[in-house]
């Protein structure tokens, strides 16, 4: 485990949490440059990556199933996978590069993914609370904003604009929460709190790597318009009214061929990202 060098009971330095001093002076580019080439030096992530990329294609491309329960496996997996790439990273990130086999970091990321799902759940809870509580308010709004001579619209983008800020805040202050979990060790609300705390103390890196993920995402979601099956449903979305929000797993979507390896490689590309700027953040002074 690493811990956030406040918790540790003690001494909580890279040298006594047994992480490589060399992965303090790194910037963010390098660590893209690490988690390229962990793949290479740990081919049993390749294979977990192939099981999980297998098991939503089947349930997305061979079953005939709702596709609540693709997105459901997509999601998942996805963290899955992350999860395994934390703790076999962390072991890269060791001094000594730590040789890792497949079944001990499985069994960790099984053993700790339901309180990762609890972590979650919150997460997801006050998200859906928000769009509750802008459903309720937009009669009461569109009531005040037509009297003032304001077309309704306006008040239904400010309801829109404030839950995808909601939506964007929490993916930034809780974008570190897999590694808290996996790497780190921590229960649900610990965690939250580290996640909290990482991307307080490193806004930018946070925003960085963020604002590449929405990107991706705005490109990914762009992309499955044109490519995918228009006989088939997307993704799971949401409707509000005239707009249809898109919800796409992390690094997967239901297209195939090369957008479905392209959102793979994103995947397991990103995951090496955050566990390397996880461990970074929580032992650096």
């Amino acid at each position: 485990m690493v811990r956030h060098r406040t918790d540790v009971d003690g001494c909580g330095c890279s040298r006594c949490q047994d992480v490589d001093t060399a992965v303090l002076e790194r910037s963010l580019f390098d660590a893209l440059r690490w988690s390229g080439r962990l793949p290479v030096r740990h081919p049993s992530i390749l294979l977990v990556f192939g099981v999980v990329a297998a098991a939503q294609a089947s349930v997305l491309f061979v079953a005939t199933g709702p596709v609540f329960v693709g997105a459901l496996v997509g999601v998942a997996g996805a963290f899955l996978g992350r999860g395994y790439v934390g703790v076999v990273g962390r072991g890269a990130l060791a001094r000594g590069q730590r040789p890792s086999g497949i079944v001990d970091p499985l069994r960790l990321v099984a053993s700790r993914f339901p309180q990762f799902c609890v972590a979650v759940a919150v997460v997801v809870s006050g998200i859906a609370a928000t769009a509750v509580v802008a459903t309720a308010l937009r009669s009461p709004l569109d009531t005040v904003v037509v009297a003032a001579g304001v077309p309704s619209v306006v008040a239904d983008g400010v309801l829109l604009v404030t839950v995808a800020g909601v939506v964007l805040f929490s993916l930034l202050k809780f974008c570190f929460l897999p590694e808290a979990c996996f790497v780190g060790g921590y229960g649900p609300l610990e965690a939250l709190r580290v996640s909290w705390t990482i991307s307080t103390v490193r806004r930018k890196t946070a925003i960085r790597i963020v604002g590449g993920f929405v990107v991706l995402l705005a490109l990914g979601v762009a992309v499955d318009v044109h490519l995918a099956d228009p006989t088939r449903s997307l993704t799971l979305s949401v409707r509000y009214r005239e707009t249809t929000v898109v919800l796409r797993s992390f690094g997967f979507a239901p297209s195939a061929g090369l957008r479905f390896v392209v959102d793979l490689i994103a995947t397991l590309l990103y995951s090496g990202v955050f566990v390397h700027e996880y461990v970074q953040a929580a032992v650096d002074p």
